[in-house]
């Protein structure tokens, strides 16, 4: 076993950095140790590579896609890391033309693009048990056994002989047994107008989605797939015109969630949901002071910060509309400028006055704790901080100083409960909210104000 140290785990909790971190490596080691069991490595194919072929595109953005479009234990096989290493070497002799095909190798806080010869000349990655995707033309596979004899030539998606090997999408595999398959699609401008067109290596457009051969903007084909039980996770442009507008984009589509809630719920109706969820939780749980009143508070004032102008044009309120909470589809994330609504939250709870807010907050000090913590990281957020404290309705002297505390909480309630207790604290907001959002795939950027299009 290696050495688990206060240090380590210190720094494997601050979940909310991202980037590489000097002082943290893969958790793997700790997890299984090293003497006996040997790295494993997950491999997926996904058609995503395959467009993504001829054209740039940053490793945060297919962080956003494979978050967005996760894979499942159904599409990937697992085998010892050295044989994977072998089996990228076998191909390269077989097809030289392999050496340079880009493929992606994700670990739970980052992907990293790399060719097939990088990582055979530096495999180190493998050993952090991570998911290796390949484009879905690439081969590999021999009667579901991993076989470099079975690779095929680089083709492109559009030649007649390309294979492919992504199953990602396929009927059978959704968490409800009655929503429909996840899909992928691609949207096109032409000189007729918006064509949606089947993914080259994915699964054809289902006949029953009734989709038009031709629209009039992205949006009107938007609106028909949400009439099939589809909603749209995340839009990638994939080219851009001369005036930097996309002309062709992947699109991302999820099953709609459980028909109890609805996709589109005011923001009252959402807090109220959320509420509701968090009292059963806590009943079933068992769950006394302060960490009952805490949750209790937390689940009521947790979404304040989606008052803020800039978060409701964001998810689409129009003028003569209520405040909403959730919506089925959303504006481009960047609309937002960085803004987290869970920030705002903290801010509107603390300068009530300021913003018609009736909030007041807990007299007991272990209760405020916890429960300012719960609301700033329910969606992942605040281990130890926010990446960005945008919000113009508050002076820049407000924002750092809150900020300033909600970093010094982090750290005061993780001495206090300890690094897992902790974790499991927060996610019983997170679960109430999810539940809540009617979403069985929720993640931190299910509001879309964390992903990038």
């Amino acid at each position: 076993m290696v050495e688990l140290t206060d240090i380590l785990l210190d720094a494997w909790s601050m979940t909310s950095i991202t980037e590489r971190m000097p002082g943290r490596p893969e958790v793997a080691p700790w997890l299984r140790g090293i003497a006996e069991e040997l790295p494993q490595t997950a491999i997926a194919w996904r058609a995503e590579l395959d467009l993504f072929r001829d054209h740039a595109i940053s490793e945060r953005a297919l962080k956003a896609v494979f978050t967005a479009h996760r894979i499942r234990a159904h599409e990937s096989l697992t085998t010892n890391s050295f044989r994977v290493v072998d089996f990228l070497k076998q191909a390269v002799k077989s097809n030289a033309g392999i050496h340079d095909t880009r493929v992606v190798v994700r670990r739970p806080r980052d992907v990293t693009i790399l060719t097939v010869g990088e990582l055979i000349k530096d495999s180190g990655i493998l050993n952090t048990d991570p998911t290796l995707i390949l484009p879905a033309s690439f081969g590999g596979l021999d009667k579901g056994l991993l076989s470099s004899d079975a690779i095929h030539s680089p083709l492109k998606p559009d030649e007649p002989d390309f294979q492919s090997l992504d199953v990602a999408d396929k009927s059978g595999y959704e968490s409800r047994e009655d929503a429909r398959p996840r899909l992928r699609l691609l949207i096109k401008r032409t000189e007729e107008g918006w064509k949606p067109l089947p993914l080259p290596g994915g699964e054809p457009i289902p006949a029953d989605l009734n989709l038009e051969p031709v629209y009039e903007t992205p949006k009107a084909i938007f609106n028909a797939i949400e009439r099939s039980q589809l909603r749209v996770r995340l839009v990638h442009p994939l080219e851009l015109d001369e005036e930097e507008t996309a002309v062709r984009s992947l699109v991302l589509l999820a099953p709609v969630g459980s028909k109890l809630k609805p996709e589109k719920q005011t923001l009252d109706e959402h807090v109220g949901y959320v509420e509701a969820e968090a009292r059963r939780i806590e009943k079933r749980c068992g769950l006394d002071d302060p960490i009952r009143a805490a949750l209790l508070f937390a689940a009521m004032w947790h979404d304040e910060g989606k008052k803020a102008d800039v978060w409701q044009h964001f998810i689409g309120r129009t003028t003569n509309e209520p405040l909403l909470g959730k919506a089925a589809t959303t504006r481009d994330p960047k609309s937002l400028r960085g803004y987290r609504h869970e920030f705002g939250s903290l801010l509107r709870i603390h300068h009530p006055e300021r913003h018609s807010t009736d909030c007041e907050l807990p007299v007991d000090a272990e209760i405020r704790d916890l429960a300012l913590h719960l609301i700033a990281t329910h969606h992942g957020f605040s281990r130890p901080h926010f990446n960005n404290v945008f919000d113009r309705d508050f002076r820049t002297e407000d924002r750092e100083t809150l900020h300033t505390e909600v970093i010094r909480r982090f750290a005061r309630l993780q001495r206090k409960y300890g690094w897992w207790q902790l974790a499991w604290l927060e996610n019983l907001l997170r679960c109430a909210d999810a539940l809540a959002s009617a979403d069985p795939d929720a993640d931190d950027t299910a509001d879309g104000d964390g992903g990038e299009t």
